[in-house]
């Protein structure tokens, strides 16, 4: 036994420096100069790569993989909340041996070149490839494990099938289609005419199918294809009034002359969000070659603007799309304990009829496809504080007033109350369910025309910020607090040093002139009076 005791001291060595070579260096989040008390150490599991400019193409390039990808700075507070979920994911998907994306992470700090080439201007920030170019897209969807736990799946799925597309042609497919979509994502569909040599099996190569790869994270969206040739020639018969529906609006979109897609294609969503199909007119891939994501920037735009539901139930991907659309803003209902469902017929009937009222009236104005697109508009969301208090900490609303209705411009960080500009909705707000064009509904549409209209102050709940609030409505400083990417701090430094500026520009061109002016008439006088 004596003889054996090195040689199991040596294997139990070379054992644990195996187990111990297999981890990743620490991620350490924090100021590298404090103490180390104050830092965060994450230990990366085996499978997750660190990213460098010297291994970057090496590692995501040379295969067929599908990678997700974290961009961190070690100041970034953000990417220290937001790392655990991002690694117990990874180590969640290994540990079940399942079909997924490889993971990475990258320190933005130390590797300025790949920032500048992936256009990354904010940490955290996420990007994914899909193995079959050299292209990051950006990542839209939510920030927590479970998001990163379904796209990881979702992805390498779609990466191994060459496209995020779903063939929907068929009625079986496109009821099987439904029939899945338990987390209610919005479809948008691309009608393939017959002139179009795409076929649902070069799909793939498509010249547009890069651009519905940039497109996979944005809204809680999905997407689908029909192929003119493959129809049913029954179709109007007898398939169901779901898929009638479909082939109706991709034929009304076709008429009206959106065939915007390379070769004549029609891309449209049939969602809560519109009484009938809504066709998008303009272009689809982004012409430049360079460009880090192939979707055409209008495009990306309209599935972000259409991408969710009427009313959805508010996480964290939703709240990042609405900050990110110029003048979307978040309606949001505030309960407690009383959870609202997608099946809710006390408020959602209402605010959707309100939605596909405020896009009816955005049709009619015949604007272009980007003055349509940023055109101002309100996306209803819902939360129960009782599983997110959060929410009602941070928009300081109390028990007495719940539930509360009020629309946060997320931008600005303002609010605006509903209880506050409409007293009279207060009396009756919990006579549910509500009336489709009864009084809350009549209310409610009035408050959300005066938001848009910009015709109400907005709300904040700290004096710097009611102060930036007022001040911003002061001719030109509006310009200057979108400028300044409307944070508060730095408009209130910036618009005083402007005042101080224009102080001292007052005293050396108006003032100073004027005294020298008395002071010579003072001299004339003095003198005439010696004379």
């Amino acid at each position: 036994m004596a003889r054996l005791l090195p040689w199991v001291t040596i294997f139990l060595v070379l054992g644990l420096l195996s187990v111990q070579s297999s981890f990743k260096e620490d991620v350490i989040l924090g100021d590298p100069e404090a103490p180390e008390t104050d830092q965060t150490h994450f230990k990366l599991p085996p499978a997750m790569a660190v990213l460098s400019t010297n291994n970057f193409d090496e590692e995501v390039f040379s295969g067929t993989d599908s990678w997700i990808i974290f961009f961190y700075a070690p100041w970034c507070n953000h990417c220290r909340n937001m790392m655990p979920q991002f690694i117990n994911a990874s180590i969640t998907l290994e540990a079940e041996n399942s079909v997924h994306s490889r993971f990475a992470v990258a320190n933005g700090q130390g590797n300025s070149k790949l920032i500048d080439r992936f256009k990354v201007d904010a940490f955290p920030t996420i990007l994914y490839t899909t193995g079959k170019d050299r292209k990051c897209h950006h990542y839209r969807g939510g920030h927590n494990y479970d998001s990163f736990l379904r796209f990881a799946r979702y992805l390498e799925r779609s990466a191994r099938a060459g496209t995020f597309v779903e063939d929907v042609t068929e009625v079986e497919s496109f009821q099987k289609m439904e029939k899945d979509n338990r987390a209610n994502r919005v479809p948008f569909y691309i009608y393939v005419p017959a002139s179009s040599p795409v076929t649902a099996e070069t799909v793939r190569d498509a010249t547009w199918n890069p651009a519905i790869d940039g497109a996979a994270t944005l809204g809680n969206s999905r997407y689908a294809a029909l192929f003119e040739k493959r129809l049913p020639g029954d179709w109007r018969s007898s398939a169901p009034a779901s898929y009638k529906k479909v082939v109706e609006g991709a034929l009304e979109c076709a008429k009206k002359g959106y065939t915007s897609g390379p070769n004549g294609e029609v891309f449209f969503t049939v969602s809560d969000r519109f009484s009938s199909a809504e066709c998008y007119r303009g272009p689809w891939v982004e012409p430049n070659p360079k460009a880090i994501n192939a979707i055409h920037p209008w495009m990306e735009l309209f599935i972000a603007s259409n991408g969710f539901r009427a009313v959805e139930e508010l996480n964290s991907g939703l709240f990042s799309i609405v900050t990110q659309l110029n003048k979307t803003y978040l309606g949001l209902i505030v309960t407690k304990g009383s959870t609202i469902t997608p099946d809710d017929q006390n408020y959602i009937p209402v605010l959707r009829a309100i939605t596909q009222s405020q896009n009816e009236k955005l049709h009619q104005k015949s604007l272009s496809v980007l003055e349509e697109l940023e055109s101002g508009r309100v996306q209803w969301s819902y939360v129960d504080s009782e599983a997110y208090p959060v929410w009602q900490t941070r928009y300081a609303i109390a028990d007495k007033h719940l539930p509360a209705f009020l629309i946060i411009d997320t931008k600005r960080d303002r609010m605006f109350r509903l209880r506050t500009r409409v007293p009279e909705f207060e009396k009756i707000k919990n006579d549910i369910p509500w009336q489709l064009n009864g009084p809350q509904h009549e209310l409610i549409e009035n408050f959300v025309e005066e938001v848009l209209a910009d015709r109400y102050w907005g709300e904040k709940t700290v004096i710097v910020g009611t102060l930036t609030e007022y001040l911003s409505y002061l001719p030109g400083l509006r310009t200057m607090y979108k400028w300044v990417g409307y944070d508060d701090f730095t408009f209130i430094i910036a618009a005083f040093a402007l005042g101080f500026f224009v102080f001292l520009m007052f005293i050396g061109l108006v003032a100073e002139p004027l005294m020298e002016r008395y002071d010579e008439k003072q001299k004339a006088l003095q003198k005439k009076k010696n004379d």
